[in-house]
């Protein structure tokens, strides 16, 4: 009896230790996931941060190029987003990059990439989908943020909020992640001279698209 008496507290306390081991191995785990979540996420957002994104970026790349597989940047910019912090204040600014990122999120495949790349610009990348595809989701980001982004932010009524998108395709030629960025930005930069609240296609009738009146995107 005695034996067995000692048998049944050495198991009970083989069990207790076990349990603890186990417990601070989640912890554990819980802790590394924590980091790696502040190391590769924007803090405001929760957006893929730069440093992140880049290194993700360049293996989405680099396997779309091998493969030859569709890949798409989509580089985004908050209209007037100055005069918003001139007027509101920066707590109302940072709301709503909270809102687009939030609306980015909700769009975006697990395998898509979303990044905040600097105050309130953010850069897609859209794996898999032909250039007419990322057009048509492009254009449903915009139209969603024109349509949400603003009244989420309640605490000014009647906030209106846009955004201008530029899109480019690996088809279109770019040899590096960073050259397909700059495609991204450059129709960016079109969409913006053209009137904003819109998206422009990089290399696409872009000297059109800057000839013609600065006139927004009805709403």
């Amino acid at each position: 009896f005695s034996d067995m008496t000692a048998l049944h507290h050495a198991n009970v306390e083989l069990k207790r230790t076990l349990g603890e081991r186990d417990a601070a191995y989640g912890e554990i785990e819980k802790k590394n996931e924590e980091l790696h979540r502040l190391a590769t996420r924007d803090p405001m957002t929760g957006a893929y941060n730069r440093r992140a994104f880049t290194e993700s970026h360049a293996n989405l790349f680099k396997t779309a190029s091998e493969a030859r597989l569709p890949l798409n940047c989509l580089v985004l910019d908050i209209d007037f987003f100055k005069k918003v912090n001139d007027t509101h204040g920066h707590s109302i600014g940072d709301r709503v990059i909270q809102e687009v990122a939030r609306l980015l999120q909700a769009h975006a495949r697990p395998v898509d990439l979303v990044c905040r790349y600097g105050g309130e610009e953010f850069v897609m990348v859209l794996p898999g989908l032909n250039l007419g595809e990322a057009n048509a989701v492009a254009e449903r980001i915009r139209m969603a943020i024109q349509r949400n982004c603003g009244p989420s932010v309640k605490e000014v009524p009647g906030m209106r909020v846009t955004a201008s998108l530029g899109l480019a395709a690996l088809e279109q030629g770019a040899k590096t992640p960073a050259e397909l960025i700059d495609q991204a930005d450059h129709a960016l930069y079109v969409a913006k001279k053209s009137g904003r609240n819109r998206v422009c296609l990089y290399g696409v009738d872009e000297s059109a698209a800057l000839e013609e009146p600065a006139q927004a995107a009805p709403a």
